[in-house]
C-alpha cells in the first residue's frame, strides 16, 4: 500500500516537475487549464510573452536546459524510492510511461495549439511559420527532442516517434510540415552523441532511460532503430502532395548525411551517417532530385544528398535543369564537396560546358567560382595541370567530340585568366568619353565593370584567402613560363633527338593556354594598344622560330604515322600497347601542329623576309603527300595570314595545287603502273582529295571581289574533273560537290545560271547517287538560291525528265523520301528559303510540320551530340524548326496564308503514312490535334504580333475566318476529297477534331460560317460511319444554333462569291497561296477556341449559354492540351518517368485524338 502511495506521489510530483520546467513557472493543474479528458493545457503563447530562461534559442542552450531537466528528474525518482539500490524494473517502467505521458501531452497541447490559433490562418506552414506562434511552438519542441533523444535508450524517443507517426499523417500541412521540422531536431540529436559528460555509473546503470547504455554498441543499437522509424515517416512526406512539406522532409533527411546548420554539430562517432545505412533515403532524394516540380525542392535535395559515385552523375545532370536557381545550387556544391580529380573527364566537360555560357551570368559566375577556387585550388593553381585534366587531345569516336573538348577546353582557359586580372575581361564598347584612353581603349575601372554587369576578379576569387589569391594570379600570369619563343628554341633543338618525346615541354596543354593567353590579350578591350604589343612579345616567338616549330612538329608527326605502319605483329600484347602509346602521340603531335598554326594569327608578318621564310614552310608542308590530314586546314588558313592580299594568296594556292595533283607520267619505281605508264590510280585519288581539301579551305578565305580573277576560275576544271572522272571514286566526286558549292558562290550570277546550275540540279536529282553527294549539291543549290532568286526558276534536264524541274519539286521529292539524312538536309533547305521568302509552297510547310512532330526525329535527337551542330542532324533540324515556324508566321503575312493552307496537305500526309504498311513495324502514332492545335497557335501569334508591331512592319491584320475556322474547313475539303482513302479509325479521329472545335461565331465573317455550313453539310453527307457522323454533326448543331443570323446574311452574298470560296477552298491546297488580302481589321479581336481531348461538351449547355443573352467569349483551343504541350520533345517517353503518351495502336483514337 505504500508504494501504490508512493507511486501515486510520484506520479503526481514527477508530472508536476516536468510541466513546471516546460511552463516556466506556471501553475500547471490549473482547473480552469484543463481540456476536455483533463489533461494538463500547456499555453505556449503565454510561454512565448514570458520569455522563460528555460526556453532559449540555440541548441546548445537547449541541450543545457535538458540536461537540468534530466538531472531533477533522476533526483527526483532518486528521492522518491530512496535511492538506486530500491528501484526495481517495475518502478523504472511506471516512470518512464509517467515520463512519456507527460511530454506526449506537451507535443500534443502544442499541436492543439497551433491548430486553434485564431491570430491567422494556420492551414499552411509557411503562414505558421510567419505566426507569433511559430518561434514559442518551437522552443517547446526543441525542449522535447532534447530531453527525449540526446541521451537515453530509446524507450522515450520510441513513444514520441510513435505519437508524431500518427501526426505526419493528418490533413492540415502545417501540423505534417511540424512533424518534419521536429525530425529534424530528433536526428540533429541523435547524431550529437559523445562519450563524455555522463553522470555516475550507479545512475546511469538504473536509469539508462534518461543518461543512455553503457557502451557504444547498444548506443548505435537503439539510435540506428529510433533512425529507421523517422526514416519510415519522411519518406512518405518526401512524396507529399505539399511543396512545403516536402521541402522539409528533404532538408531533414539531408541530416542523415551530415547535412546540417549547427555550428556546434559533433561529429558522428557512431558511424549513423553511413552512406550505406541509408539506401532507400538516397534512392528518394534521387527522385527528388529529377521530379520534383519545385524548384526549391530540387536545390535541397542538391544540399540533401551525400556525394557518391551513385548520386554525382545525378548532381551533375542538375547544372541542365530547367530553372536557374537549381543550376547555380549544383554547381556550389560541386564546387564545395567535390574534388575534381573524382570527377570523369566526361563530368568535367559536361560541367564547363553547361555552366561556362554567357547567356546565363548567374551559372557562368558559379561555373568560374567552382573552376578557380575549387579545381584551380586542388591542382594547386596550375592552370597546365587543371588542362590536363579535361584532356583536350584524348583519342574520341568523332571528330565532334575532340573539338567539343577542345572548345570547353579554351573556354576554361579564357575563365581562368578573365578571373585573374579584370585587364583580360572583354565587354562591349562604351559611349562615354571619359571610359575612353587615348588610345581608344577603356579604363579598366572597377566600377564600370559592375555596371556593366561583368564578373570581376575580386568577384570570383573572393573565397580565396590573400595568400592563394596571390598564388593564384603568380601561377597564371607567369609570362616567363608561357614564353613560346623559348620553349619553340628548346623544341627545335631537341627534335632531333630520339628522347624527344620524353623532353617534350611543350605540351598540348601548355601550348593550348598559351595561344588562349595570346587571343584574350588580342580582343581585351580594356588594355591599350602598347601594352598588348609588349604583353605579346613576351610570349609569341618570332616568326621564323614558329614556322621551325611547325615544320618540326609536323615532320615529327609523319614519323609517327610511318612508326604505326611498321609495328610487327608478333605479339598481340605488345602490339596492342605499342600501338596505344603512338596512337597518343599521335593525337598529342596533331593538337600541337593545330595550335602552333593558329598562332599565325597573332604574330608580326610585317618583314618581308621572315614572311617568305614562314610561307615557304607551310608551302613544303602542304606539297608534303605525307602531311597528316587533319593538319591541312590549319596550314592552309596559317598561310592566308601569311599574305597580304588575295590575289597572291589565290597564286600561292594554285601552285600548291600543281604540285599536289601531278599531271606528268608515275615515277618509274612504281611497280604497280610500271608497264601501263599511268599514274596508280589509289594515288591519283589520294592527290585529288588532298587537292580538293585545300582549295576548299581556300575557297572559304576568298571573297566574292575575286570572281573574275583568272587563278580563280582556272580551279573550275580542277573541281569539274573530280566531278565527272567516274575513275575517282564517290568519296571524290562528294569532296568536288562540296568544293564547287564553295566555289560558284564567289562568282557572276549569269554563270551560275547558264553553267553550274544544271549540273548541281542534275546531281542532286541523280537517284544513283549517294546520299552524301546529293546532300552537298542540295545544300549548294540552297546557298545560291539565298543570293540569286532566278535560282529558283524551273530548268529542263535531259538526263531527269523532258519536263521542267524546279528546286521546290527537288526539295518535294526529298522529304518524301524515307532516307531520314537526305530529308532533314532538304527540310532545312526549305525552312531557310520559306522564311527568307524565296519559296511559299503550303506542301512543303505541311511535311515540315510532321518532320516536327515525326517521334523518330524525336527519339533520335541528342542534345549533347556534337553533330547536332551539323548539317542533316535531327537535333539541329528540330531546333531550327522550332524557331523557324513563330518567325514564319511574324515574318510576312503570305507566310500565315501558307501555313492556315498547310492543314489540308497535312491530312493527306498522315493519311498516307498511316495506311502505309511496313512489315515487321508498327505504325507511329500521330498527335494529329495536337499538330493542328499548333498551327493555329502559331498564325495566332503571328496575327498578335503584328497587329502590336503593325505601324513598324507596315503589315495588316487579315479580316476574314479565325485560324480555326480556317482548319475546319480545311478538315471538311479533306474528309470530302479523300473520304474513299481513308480508314475508319482515322476518319472518326477526324471528325472528333470537328466535334471539339468550337466556334465563336460572333466574331467570324459569316460568308466563311455559310461555306463551313455547306462543307459540314456535304462531309456528313459523303461520310457512312455511324459514329463519324455523329461527331459531325456536334458541329453541325452548333451552326444551326445561329441559323437565322447565318440565313439572314446569306441573301447579301452572292453566288459569285460563294463560288469563288468555294474553288478556293477545294483547290489544290498544295499551290502557293494567292495574293494577299486584307482580312481581319485592327478592332476585332481575336477568335477563341473549345478544348480539343476533353470530354464531349454538353450540347444543352451551349444551347443555354448562348440563350441566356450574356456576351460568349468561347474556351481556349484545345484547352486541356496546352500550347507548350505542342512541342514535339513532349511526345517522346519522358526521360525521367519513362511514361509514353503513345498509343499502343496506331489507329486508337484517344481524347487527344492520337492515332
Amino acid at each position: 500500500m505504500s508504494i501504490a502511495v508512493a507511486s501515486a506521489s510520484s506520479e503526481s510530483s514527477l508530472e508536476t516537475l516536468i510541466y513546471s520546467n516546460f511552463q516556466a513557472h506556471q501553475t500547471a493543474s490549473c482547473s480552469s487549464d484543463r481540456d476536455e479528458e483533463g489533461q494538463h493545457f500547456l499555453s505556449v503563447r503565454k510561454l512565448s510573452e514570458h520569455q522563460n530562461s528555460l526556453l532559449l534559442s540555440t541548441s546548445q542552450e537547449y541541450g543545457a536546459d535538458a540536461n537540468v531537466i534530466r538531472r531533477k528528474i533522476a533526483n527526483h525518482i532518486l528521492c522518491t524510492f530512496g535511492g538506486v539500490e530500491n528501484i526495481y524494473s517495475r518502478q523504472e517502467d511506471e516512470c518512464v510511461d509517467q515520463i512519456v505521458q507527460t511530454l506526449q501531452n506537451i507535443v500534443r497541447i502544442t499541436f492543439a495549439n497551433v491548430v486553434t490559433f485564431r491570430q491567422s490562418s494556420l492551414t499552411t506552414f509557411n503562414s505558421f511559420k510567419s505566426s507569433d506562434l511559430y518561434e514559442a511552438a518551437f522552443q517547446i519542441l526543441e525542449m522535447v527532442a532534447s530531453l527525449v533523444f540526446a541521451k537515453g535508450d530509446g524507450r522515450l524517443a520510441r513513444c514520441i516517434i510513435e505519437l508524431l507517426e500518427s501526426f505526419s499523417k493528418v490533413e492540415l500541412e502545417c501540423i505534417r510540415g511540424i512533424v518534419c521540422s521536429f525530425m529534424t531536431m530528433a536526428l540533429n540529436h541523435l547524431f550529437s552523441y559523445t562519450n563524455s559528460g555522463r553522470q555516475a555509473k550507479s545512475i546511469n546503470d538504473s536509469l539508462p532511460f534518461l543518461f543512455g547504455m553503457n557502451n557504444d554498441g547498444e548506443e548505435f543499437a537503439w539510435r540506428e532503430e529510433i533512425i529507421c522509424d523517422i526514416k519510415a515517416i519522411l519518406m512518405e512526406r518526401l512524396l507529399d502532395k505539399s511543396q512545403a512539406v516536402r521541402l522539409l522532409a528533404i532538408q531533414a533527411v539531408g541530416r542523415l548525411f551530415g547535412t546540417t546548420t549547427q555550428e556546434n554539430s559533433s561529429d558522428d562517432s557512431l558511424g549513423l551517417s553511413n552512406v550505406e545505412l541509408h539506401e532507400d533515403i538516397i534512392q528518394a532524394l534521387l527522385w527528388n532530385l529529377s521530379h520534383d516540380p519545385s524548384l526549391a525542392n530540387r536545390s535541397a535535395a542538391i544540399q540533401s544528398l551525400p556525394i557518391t559515385i551513385e548520386t554525382l552523375p545525378a548532381i551533375v545532370s542538375r547544372t541542365r535543369d530547367a530553372k536557374l536557381k537549381v543550376r547555380v545550387d549544383a554547381l556550389d556544391v560541386l564546387c564545395s564537396k567535390v574534388d575534381v580529380k573524382t570527377l570523369t573527364r566526361n563530368q568535367r566537360i559536361e560541367l564547363l560546358q553547361n555552366g561556362l555560357s554567357p547567356r546565363y551570368p548567374a551559372t557562368y559566375q558559379a561555373a568560374t567560382k567552382m573552376l578557380c577556387c575549387g579545381w584551380m585550388k586542388s591542382v594547386k593553381f596550375d592552370p597546365v595541370k587543371l588542362l590536363d585534366l579535361l584532356e583536350a587531345t584524348s583519342r574520341e569516336e568523332n571528330d565532334e567530340s575532340r573539338e567539343i573538348y577542345e572548345d570547353v577546353s579554351v573556354k576554361a582557359a579564357r575563365a581562368i585568366i578573365a578571373a585573374a586580372s579584370d585587364e583580360f575581361q572583354v565587354f562591349p564598347s562604351i559611349s562615354s568619353s571619359s571610359d575612353h584612353d587615348k588610345s581608344g581603349n577603356h579604363s579598366s575601372s572597377p566600377e564600370i565593370m559592375k555596371d556593366l554587369g561583368m564578373v570581376t576578379s575580386d568577384i570570383i576569387l573572393a573565397d580565396l584567402s590573400p595568400p592563394e589569391v596571390r598564388e593564384y594570379k603568380e601561377k597564371v600570369l607567369n609570362w616567363k613560363r608561357f614564353n613560346l619563343g623559348s620553349i619553340c628554341k628548346e623544341q627545335v633543338d631537341q627534335i632531333d633527338n630520339d628522347d624527344f618525346a620524353s623532353k617534350n615541354n611543350l605540351s598540348p596543354s601548355m601550348i593550348l593556354f598559351a595561344r588562349t593567353l595570346c587571343d584574350v590579350i588580342t580582343e581585351s578591350t580594356i588594355l591599350a594598344t602598347d601594352k598588348k604589343s609588349s604583353l605579346l612579345s613576351e610570349i609569341v616567338p618570332d616568326v621564323t622560330v614558329l614556322g621551325d616549330a611547325i615544320e618540326k612538329h609536323v615532320n615529327r608527326l609523319n614519323e609517327v604515322l610511318m612508326n604505326m605502319e611498321q609495328i610487327d605483329d608478333d605479339d598481340e600484347e605488345e602490339e596492342t600497347a605499342l600501338m596505344k602509346a603512338y596512337e597518343d602521340e599521335e593525337d598529342q603531335e596533331v593538337f600541337i601542329c593545330l595550335n602552333l598554326l593558329k598562332m599565325s594569327k597573332v604574330i608580326d608578318m610585317n618583314e618581308e623576309g621572315s614572311r617568305r621564310y614562314f610561307s615557304n614552310i607551310i608551302h613544303r608542308i602542304l606539297c608534303d603527300p605525307c602531311t597528316h590530314a587533319d593538319v591541312i586546314e590549319g596550314a592552309v588558313l596559317a598561310l592566308s595570314e601569311s599574305y597580304d592580299n588575295e590575289a597572291a594568296f589565290l597564286l600561292a594556292i594554285s601552285e600548291i595545287m600543281s604540285n599536289v595533283i601531278e599531271i606528268d607520267m608515275v615515277d618509274s619505281d612504281d611497280v604497280t603502273t610500271k608497264n601501263t605508264g599511268y599514274r596508280n590510280p589509289d594515288v591519283r585519288k589520294e592527290q585529288y582529295l588532298r587537292g580538293i581539301e585545300i582549295l576548299s579551305v581556300a575557297l572559304e578565305k576568298t571573297s566574292r571581289k575575286m570572281s573574275s580573277n583568272p587563278i580563280l576560275l582556272n580551279f573550275a576544271s580542277t573541281i569539274l574533273t573530280a566531278i565527272t572522272d567516274i575513275s575517282l571514286g564517290p568519296l571524290v566526286r562528294e569532296a568536288g560537290v562540296s568544293c564547287l558549292g564553295r566555289f560558284v558562290i564567289l562568282l557572276d550570277e549569269s554563270t551560275i545560271i547558264d553553267t553550274y546550275k544544271p549540273i548541281l540540279m542534275e546531281i542532286a536529282y541523280g537517284e544513283e547517287e549517294k546520299i552524301e553527294i546529293r546532300a552537298q549539291a542540295t545544300l549548294a543549290l540552297c546557298d545560291l538560291a539565298l543570293l540569286f532568286q532566278r535560282m529558283m526558276a524551273p530548268i529542263t534536264l535531259g538526263n531527269v525528265s523532258d519536263q521542267e524541274v524546279s528546286l521546290t519539286a527537288l526539295l518535294v521529292e526529298m522529304m518524301s523520301q524515307a532516307k531520314k539524312s537526305l530529308a532533314v538536309v532538304a527540310a532545312e533547305c526549305a525552312a531557310k528559303l520559306h522564311y527568307t521568302g524565296k519559296i511559299h509552297d503550303a506542301r512543303i510547310v505541311a511535311m515540315l510540320l510532321v518532320m516536327y512532330f515525326d517521334k523518330s526525329f524525336v527519339e533520335s535527337t541528342n542534345v549533347n551530340d556534337g553533330s547536332a551542330k551539323d548539317v542533316g542532324s535531327p537535333t539541329r533540324l528540330l531546333q531550327l524548326l522550332t524557331v523557324f515556324f513563330p518567325a514564319y508566321s511574324i515574318s510576312s503575312e503570305i507566310g500565315r496564308e501558307t501555313l492556315k493552307a498547310s492543314v489540308k496537305p497535312l491530312l493527306s500526309i498522315i493519311n498516307r503514312r498511316v495506311n502505309t504498311k511496313v512489315k515487321g513495324r508498327k505504325n507511329m502514332t500521330w498527335p494529329i490535334a495536337k499538330m493542328i492545335e499548333y498551327a493555329c497557335e502559331t498564325l495566332d501569334n503571328g496575327y498578335e504580333a503584328v497587329k502590336e508591331n503593325g505601324t513598324a512592319t507596315n503589315q495588316s491584320v487579315p479580316k476574314e475566318e479565325s485560324s480555326l475556322l480556317s482548319a475546319v474547313i480545311a478538315i471538311c475539303n479533306f474528309i470530302i476529297e479523300e473520304v474513299d482513302d481513308i480508314s475508319t479509325s482515322f476518319l472518326r479521329a477526324v471528325c472528333k477534331i470537328l466535334s471539339k472545335s468550337y466556334i465563336d461565331v460572333e466574331s467570324e465573317n459569316m460568308k466563311s460560317l455559310n461555306l463551313l455550313k455547306q462543307r459540314l453539310e456535304e462531309t456528313a453527307m459523303n461520310v457512312t460511319d455511324e459514329t463519324a457522323i455523329n461527331y459531325v454533326e456536334a458541329l453541325i448543331e452548333l451552326l444551326d444554333e445561329v441559323g437565322s443570323d447565318l440565313d439572314k446574311d446569306e441573301d447579301d452574298v452572292s453566288e459569285t462569291e460563294l463560288m469563288e470560296e468555294d474553288a478556293k477552298n477545294t483547290g489544290d491546297d498544295s499551290r502557293e497561296p494567292p495574293a494577299l488580302r486584307s482580312r481581319i481589321s485592327n478592332g476585332d479581336s481575336i477568335p477563341t477556341f473549345a478544348s480539343l481531348g476533353a470530354k464531349n461538351d454538353n450540347n444543352e449547355r451551349r444551347r443555354s449559354s448562348r440563350s441566356s443573352g450574356g456576351s460568349h467569349s468561347g474556351i481556349p483551343l484545345f484547352a486541356s492540351i496546352g500550347a507548350s504541350e505542342a512541342n514535339p520533345s513532349k511526345l517522346q517517353s519522358d526521360p525521367e518517368t519513362g511514361s509514353s503518351d503513345a498509343s499502343s495502336s496506331s489507329y486508337e483514337s484517344s481524347d487527344d485524338s492520337d492515332f
